[in-house]
């Protein structure tokens, strides 16, 4: 049998303290044509030591000057041009041993799908605990375990991206252009609109991905989102001609969502106020009486300096409210086999 070849790309910058934990996890991926590949972005914490010392004949090391996720990204996927499929693993999560097989399988079985990706569980420092992050019945109308989505801008706009923690089809990934290496963030987003214009969106129902979430960097990353989340729904617009009415309004949803998310984050004293206007200005385009009133509430919120307590309870009330049965031990998830296909072909 003709087992379709994976690249399984791990890019990471400064994180040698969780990449053993990321790459073992990968080699023990259960599936029989793999290529992994390292793409080292400039790191300075000792990563080449550590890939030399303890992956020296396991996986492919590429070093380059800092560029950027998705340029590492795009580095990685271009070390492998004979690929069938690219896995894309961040530096500091960990995957399920069934990821790439299961992925792969529903690939196969239907050649209309572009992507595939897993339910995600996101742990912090603790590994005794996960919460899981996609909701089956909204991503697939109804309950099952596996399948096709429909209306993918739709879930795209209200989920936002996957392909961080996907498996992309390689032909369609090189049809779209793979990453857009110029933002600095919310490549996947952006990448995920693009996917849908040239095949469909395939989701199964088991947690595969293990997402370690850290508060880094909040700051600039929140800025950064305002400019970048800009630029793309303006790539957007320009080929608007490519996406129906329906899609355009959905986006055109989503760009407003973000926006306002930005000014929430400015008035939690997360980003340089400087941008304050700036959002203002695209919030007052085409704005309703309560949009005015809501610009106005924030903007008392800013002043009065209760934005960053308001910001850190409604995080504490999210913990609180999640449900016991959406959060698994890590054991548990590792030991889920219960999806696995049978075969690769159908």
């Amino acid at each position: 049998m003709n087992i379709p070849k994976v690249a399984v790309i791990v890019c990471t910058y400064n994180m040698v303290r969780y990449l053993p934990e990321s790459l073992d996890s990968v080699l023990e991926l259960r599936y029989p044509n793999l290529e992994i590949v390292v793409v080292d972005d400039g790191s300075t914490d000792g990563t080449q030591d550590l890939i030399k010392e303890k992956y020296p004949h396991k996986v492919t090391c590429i070093r380059q000057e800092n560029r950027g996720l998705f340029a590492a990204r795009n580095t990685g996927i271009k070390a492998v041009p004979d690929a069938d499929y690219y896995s894309i693993v961040d530096a500091d999560d960990r995957i399920h041993p069934l990821k790439v097989w299961d992925e792969v399988a529903f690939l196969e079985r239907h050649p209309e799908v572009a992507v595939c990706f897993s339910n995600i569980a996101t742990f912090q420092k603790s590994m005794n605990e996960a919460h899981l992050v996609w909701d089956v019945h909204d991503l697939l109308g109804k309950d099952q375990l596996y399948g096709r989505i429909e209306n993918p801008i739709e879930k795209i706009a209200k989920y936002l991206a996957f392909t961080s923690v996907s498996t992309l089809r390689a032909t369609a990934l090189h049809a779209v252009g793979n990453y857009d290496y110029t933002l600095k963030c919310s490549g996947d987003f952006d990448l995920a609109i693009r996917l849908t214009r040239v095949g469909g969106i395939g989701f199964i129902n088991k947690a595969r991905y293990l997402w370690r979430r850290e508060s880094q960097g909040m700051t600039t990353y929140i800025q950064d989102r305002i400019v970048v989340n800009t630029r793309i729904f303006e790539k957007v617009w320009e080929n608007s001609s490519d996406y129906s009415d329906e899609e355009l309004k959905l986006l055109k949803q989503q760009e407003r969502t973000f926006t306002w998310q930005a000014l929430k984050g400015i008035a939690a004293d997360r980003v340089d106020r400087q941008l304050t206007n700036f959002v203002q200005r695209k919030l007052l385009q085409d704005a309703t009486w309560r949009d005015i009133v809501k610009l106005f509430l924030i903007r008392c919120v800013m002043h009065l300096g209760i934005g960053k307590a308001t910001s850190a309870w409604k995080a504490r009330r999210r913990i609180k409210q999640r449900e016991p049965s959406r959060s698994p031990s890590i054991e548990k998830i590792l030991d889920d086999m219960s999806v696995c296909f049978d075969s690769i072909n159908p």
